[in-house]
C-alpha cells in the first residue's frame, strides 16, 4: 500500500558553445531549460573558462533557486580532478543550504572509436 513515486514526463532543452577567445583561453556558456507537467519551469545557466587546456573555472545559477562555482584541473590527458560548491537561496526546506562535491573524472580510451568527442560540458 506504499507509494514511492510517480511517473511524469520530463523535458530538457540544453545548449552550449565553446568560444576560442585566444589560443590559451576558451569561454564555455551553457544553458538548460527543464520542465515537467505539474511543476514550474526551471532554468540553469553556467559560464566556464578553460585556461591552457588544463584549468577550468566556472560559475552556475539556477533561476530563483541556487548558485555555485567549480574548478577542475587536468592531471593527465585522461584524468581530471575537481571541486564544486552549490548554495541554495530559495525557500526550499533543505537540511543544509549548501553542498560540496569532489570529482574525479577519467576518460576511458578504447581502441575502436568511431569519432572523437571531447568532453567540454
Amino acid at each position: 500500500g506504499r507509494e514511492f513515486g510517480s511517473e511524469t514526463s520530463h523535458y530538457f532543452v540544453t545548449g552550449g558553445y565553446v568560444f576560442d577567445i585566444s589560443e590559451n583561453v576558451k569561454l564555455k556558456p551553457f544553458a538548460m531549460v527543464k520542465s515537467a507537467f505539474d511543476a514550474p519551469v526551471s532554468v540553469d545557466a553556467s559560464l566556464n573558462t578553460m585556461l591552457y587546456n588544463k584549468l577550468e573555472l566556472g560559475v552556475t545559477y539556477r533561476l530563483e533557486d541556487s548558485f555555485g562555482a567549480m574548478v577542475n584541473f587536468m592531471v593527465t590527458p585522461n584524468m581530471r580532478i575537481g571541486y564544486a560548491y552549490d548554495h541554495i537561496v530559495s525557500d526550499l526546506d533543505a537540511k543544509t543550504k549548501s553542498s560540496h562535491e569532489f570529482m574525479l573524472l577519467y576518460d576511458l580510451n578504447f581502441s575502436k572509436k568511431a569519432s572523437s568527442s571531447p568532453r567540454f560540458f
